[in-house]
């Protein structure tokens, strides 16, 4: 269960990662 749930923290953790590399990419197209 432990082992559980660390991997749902990482899997959010990674989304979030995503999500804001995708705003700062929308916010700011050029640092493509």
């Amino acid at each position: 269960m432990r082992i559980e749930t660390q991997r749902l923290l990482i899997r959010d953790y990674t989304m979030d990662d995503v999500k804001d590399l995708h705003t700062k990419y929308l916010l700011n197209p050029s640092i493509a």
